[in-house]
């Protein structure tokens, strides 16, 4: 039994020497004599599901090489896939354009993955190209249906989806209207990106557009020297992230994290390490001890009816739901009989502090036909009353009114200071001066402010001291 734990680390974009055709020099080291360095690359940076992915070429000799490291247990590696990265011409309202296309095929049927190249290439050993070092789109889907294995599609982007830049071979080279039909229709499974800063764009253009959940992304390292993996080469700058996902290490379980946004991170942090779960359940049969390894999340238990599947969920939560009488004491004896009859003892058990919910068959039914599937009806029971917020508000309110009351005297106060009236003083030097006369000013400009409690006579005040 397969449980999964924790995320896989993967990178389904590698190249070998078997690129040369189209990236020449830059793959020269990458030789199957050179396939160790790889591999410690790989273990160096705990990848456990890859692919080798040459331009529109595939050969068995490397990826069976690389394949056999599964089955050590001094490599990081789970899961090696077949692959290819293929040059596809597509039209879109801009014309043809060549996007590059990785196609990952299942693993189960060695020998239609060893019927690959020979599907792909003619009887010279050239690539079939009907394009300009490209394959049409139609040609395409016709290799992918000789070749005749399952297949998961991602198309190559080095852009944002946002971008204004939009790079050679992107996928939004065909035009919006073509790539839009790529999303809804589910042409690719997955969008590829490398650079670390393209995955917050793509996520705000794809929230924009109402997209969210409609498109998958994972990063792929693009490796054309292996020396210097993940880099592309030694010259390579990009802040490259590794992708996670959620599943077993198969191809079945690859298409469902591929297919499901949610399977898909580029931090491994699927599980809550302080979520409460059964690790195990423990049984022990006529003496022989049996332990069944449980997943942290959705467990099955499936069998005929009356062979005891109700029974085993009653005894591990010590027959919780004999306290709301639904489970009576008879049934129960009955229960406790069978196990002793059948030499069987159950050592899983569940405390009732950590059971959020435990409803029996007639239970679920009863909830569909009255239409209480809201969450709230599953889990009201479980949060606190909702406070009475009166009391609170009325505080908050009388405190806002106070400030409220401040800013206005103080905005008032501001007003009649900015409209005073306003005078000239002899700010020159006089030698000998016995008085100073004010004519019209002070007076005409008192009648403005008369009114405002105190000023006009202190006002009248100054003069006469004056």
């Amino acid at each position: 039994m397969k449980i999964v734990e924790s995320g896989f680390k993967i990178d389904l974009h590698i190249h070998s020497i078997y690129s040369y055709g189209k990236d020449k020099r830059k793959v020269s080291f990458n030789t199957i004599d050179n396939l160790g360095v790889l591999v410690d690359k790989l273990n160096e940076n705990k990848v456990q599901i890859c692919a080798i992915t040459d331009h529109d070429i595939f050969n068995y000799s490397i990826y069976k090489a690389l394949k056999q490291y599964e089955k050590d247990d001094h490599s990081s590696i789970a899961k090696v896939f077949p692959g290819i990265e293929f040059s596809v011409e597509f039209v879109g309202e801009n014309g043809p354009t060549i996007l590059h296309v990785i196609s990952i095929f299942t693993d189960e049927d060695d020998d239609k993955i060893k019927s690959i190249e020979s599907v792909i290439l003619d009887d010279q050993g050239n690539i079939k190209y009907d394009r300009s070092n490209a394959f049409s789109e139609e040609k395409f889907i016709s290799i992918l249906r000789n070749i005749g294995l399952d297949t998961i599609l991602i198309v190559h982007q080095k852009s944002s989806l946002s971008s204004k830049k939009t790079y050679k071979s992107d996928v939004k080279t065909v035009g919006d209207e073509r790539f839009f039909e790529f999303i809804y229709t589910d042409y690719f499974e997955a969008f590829e990106f490398k650079n670390r800063k393209n995955e917050v764009f793509n996520k705000n253009f794809l929230n924009e557009k109402q997209l969210s959940g409609d498109v998958r992304f994972i990063t792929g390292s693009d490796c054309h020297d292996w020396r210097y993996y993940p880099k592309e080469t030694k010259q390579d700058s990009t802040d490259f992230v590794f992708t996670y996902v959620k599943c077993l290490p198969s191809f079945r379980g690859l298409v469902m994290a591929i297919t499901d946004h949610r399977r898909i991170k580029t931090v491994n942090s699927f599980f809550n390490p302080t979520e409460k779960y059964i690790n195990n359940l423990d049984i022990t049969i006529d003496g022989k001890k049996y332990i069944i390894p449980l997943s942290r999340g959705i467990n099955v238990i499936i069998g005929d009816n009356s062979i005891g599947k109700s029974l085993l969920l009653h005894k591990i939560t010590n027959y919780r739901k004999q306290q709301e009488d639904l489970l009576s004491k008879s049934v129960i004896k009955g229960y406790e009989k069978y196990l002793m009859d059948n030499n069987i003892d159950i050592q899983t058990s569940i405390p009732s502090s950590e059971i959020l919910k435990f409803d029996m068959q007639g239970e679920i039914r009863d909830k569909f036909e009255q239409n209480e599937m809201y969450l709230n009806d599953f889990l009201k029971a479980y949060y606190p009353a909702p406070i009475m917020t009166d009391a609170y508000r009325e505080k908050i309110n009388r405190k806002l009114n106070t400030i409220y009351k401040y800013l206005k005297d103080k905005y008032e106060i501001e007003h009649l200071e900015e409209h005073l009236g306003r005078f000239k003083l002899l700010d020159e030097d006089i030698v000998q001066a016995e008085s100073l006369t004010f004519i019209g000013a002070v007076s005409k400009d008192t009648k403005k402010v008369e009114g405002f409690s105190g000023i006009s006579a202190s006002l009248n005040n100054v003069k006469e001291e004056l």
